[in-house]
């Protein structure tokens, strides 16, 4: 299978919503001790096909601060694609995510792919978003006030915080690789327990739209909401299944 060029370009342009997917987000009272790390392989599916094209590695910790305990996020991505059969086309990120207890943050994300690198770092200071981006040699700072949007990509909690079982939520989220706010839906369907290796983890099941991003993801109950699983309705979009859930450095493997 290959990937169109204009497709490839399309996941990268629109891969910031994984990382909204992979967000601490916290939801309700805690059911479990949450995960410290997640590994997914990451699919791409064409035409009723899939392929493995990469992927992921997401890690939730707290870390001591000048002014108190902070919560740090991780996530990285290798993804590759084979673009008209000839040409292995490679993407990699990175981001780290620092927030503090009054619900500020600085992040720092590195993007790179198709010969082009961006390096971006900023912070919420709770009424405005700061970024610096660097690419092609230069240097573009945006800022954005907090009643352009409800949420960031990295917002932790996100939308789904507050989702009572059946309830619909519109919000508009501020994207970081595009730096553009996106209208977006979200639904609380209903409870499921996903298995991974021996461990059984109670998920919330929330269908997600954003214009023709759209689909179900399964994140845990606990009072962090990590995703665990992302299913997409339509083809060339990101797919992400775990593979390896860590437990208070105790691991549960599963064979996809």
């Amino acid at each position: 299978m290959s990937i169109p060029s204009s497709c490839f370009h399309s996941m990268l342009k629109h891969m910031v919503f994984a990382f909204l997917l992979l967000s601490a987000t916290v939801l309700t009272a805690a059911e479990q001790t949450r995960p410290d790390s997640v590994q997914y392989d990451v699919f791409v599916r064409e035409k009723g096909n899939e392929k493995k094209v990469g992927s992921m590695y997401f890690t939730i910790s707290e870390q001591a601060g000048d002014s108190g305990p902070l919560l740090q996020t991780r996530m990285s991505m290798n993804l590759g694609f084979r673009v008209f059969l000839v040409v292995k086309m490679t993407t990699e990120l990175w981001q780290e995510v620092l927030k503090n207890e009054s619900g500020a943050y600085s992040f720092y994300r590195t993007a790179s792919g198709a010969g082009r690198k961006a390096i971006q770092q900023g912070y919420y200071d709770g009424s405005r978003l700061c970024c610096d981006t660097k690419a092609k040699g230069e240097t573009k700072h945006q800022e954005f006030a907090d009643s352009l949007f409800n949420y960031t990509s990295m917002d932790c909690p996100g939308p789904e915080a507050a989702l009572e079982l059946g309830e619909e939520k519109t919000v508009r989220i501020l994207y970081l690789e595009t730096m553009k706010v996106h209208n977006n839906s979200f639904r609380y369907l209903r409870d499921e327990n996903l298995y991974v290796g021996n461990d059984t983890i109670p998920c919330k099941v929330i269908r997600y739209e954003s214009g023709r991003h759209k689909g179900l993801r399964w994140v845990t109950r606990d009072s962090y909401g990590i995703m665990i699983k992302n299913e997409p309705e339509v083809d060339n979009l990101l797919i992400f299944r775990p593979t390896v859930v860590f437990w208070n450095n105790r691991d549960s493997s599963c064979t996809p």
